[in-house]
């Protein structure tokens, strides 16, 4: 059944305020303030208006489609909103059994990578692997932050990939040592222009994160993921649990997808 213009329209500014509000949300995880905080918020219930608009307008066969295309991304984005401090008081949002009319706090099953990198028992040691989540220190962003695991050695992380900055380096969790001879403290003319340069490098990662985005909302020819087809580099797929991505490089059993969120190594039988 075609979609109409007006159903069309819809879907188009949905489109377009789902990408505002991962910007907002991307924001907000990158500095939890007060103001970035409630923004999110607001760009992320615009959101969910919409969604909820378009979704009762929608024939079942359309419905189908947006929910597949755009409403995991809103439930992702829930679940990274929810976990926020919210107020004065910096309380951190729980989600609700039930999430009545609060449309950022509904609860969704978890994923399998969300399952399968939940941290150890006590006294477990962590078990971790390829595309898996994990705190490192991250230079350009200056601080601890989640990374995407790219590669493991004897077991343990060796390189992984920011997932605010996109950056990829080797796996640490404490900053790396300064270089002698350099000036020490803020106000050094080195200092700062290590701090440009660092702001420099993230703006640049947040332009082709932004790029991508755009990019992957606006393509067309889209190929739904399966494990058993092949794929080449550039092509845009749709993936059951992490959205589009593009194909960034393709090996004989697995490709390799950037994704809004990250790179994920995908595994084909």
């Amino acid at each position: 059944m075609p979609v109409s213009e007006e159903l069309r329209s819809k879907i188009e500014q949905l489109a377009e305020a789902i990408s505002d509000a991962v910007d907002a949300v991307d924001g907000a995880l990158e500095e939890k303030t007060r103001d970035r905080i409630h923004t999110a918020h607001d760009k992320l219930n615009v959101a969910v208006a919409l969604y909820d608009e378009v979704i009762v307008a929608a024939d079942p066969q359309s419905k189908q489609q947006i929910e597949m295309r755009h409403g995991r991304k809103i439930t992702d984005l829930k679940r990274q909103i929810s976990r926020m401090p919210r107020g004065a008081q910096g309380r951190t949002a729980t989600l609700a059994k039930d999430a009545g009319s609060v449309p950022f706090i509904e609860q969704r099953a978890p994923g399998r990578s969300m399952q399968e990198f939940a941290p150890p028992r006590r006294g477990e040691k962590p078990k971790y692997s390829v595309g898996g989540e994990v705190e490192a220190w991250c230079g350009p962003c200056g601080g601890l932050r989640t990374h995407n695991i790219f590669a493991l050695v004897e077991g343990e992380p060796d390189v992984v990939i920011c997932q605010s900055c996109g950056a990829r380096h080797g796996f640490r969790t404490t900053p790396a040592r300064k270089a002698t001879g350099l000036p020490e403290g803020p106000q050094g003319p080195v200092a700062r222009k290590q701090a440009a340069q660092a702001q420099a490098e993230q703006d640049k990662k947040m332009a082709e994160v932004n790029a991508l985005r755009r990019e992957l909302n606006e393509a067309q020819n889209v190929r739904q993921f399966s494990s058993k087809e092949r794929y080449k580099a550039g092509e845009i797929i749709e993936h059951p649990e992490h959205g589009r991505g593009k194909v960034e490089n393709t090996t004989r059993g697995s490709i390799l997808v950037r994704f809004a969120h990250g790179l994920r190594p995908l595994d084909l039988n």
